[in-house]
């Protein structure tokens, strides 16, 4: 319904390339004839550092390991992705640089 009332859709499709996109684009898109535009996928410097078994900067650069491996997934549908990073308060610059 959203596709026919509106220019841009955008639809939120679960936790993790390994569950929700994957789904989203085996169940949905294949059932719908749908072929989405871009896949956003949203990080944040917490769980970066979880995924790197830590709290700090070396923690945080581990975890990159957890997102290119979502990043791999989505990129076997062969559609672009952007990464958007979910800021939160206690993020320092350092961080993010």
């Amino acid at each position: 319904m959203g596709l026919h009332l509106a220019d841009y859709f955008v639809t939120e499709a679960g936790f993790g390339s390994e569950l929700g996109a994957e789904k989203f684009f085996d169940i949905v898109c294949r059932t719908g004839n749908l072929i989405p535009d871009a896949v956003v996928l949203v990080v944040s410097i917490k769980a970066l550092k979880r995924h790197g078994a830590g709290t700090d900067r070396t923690a945080l650069l581990k975890g990159f390991v957890n997102l290119e491996k979502h990043l791999e997934n989505i990129a076997w549908f062969q559609i672009p992705v952007i990464v958007a990073i979910n800021q939160f308060p206690d993020d320092t610059n350092d961080e993010f640089d």
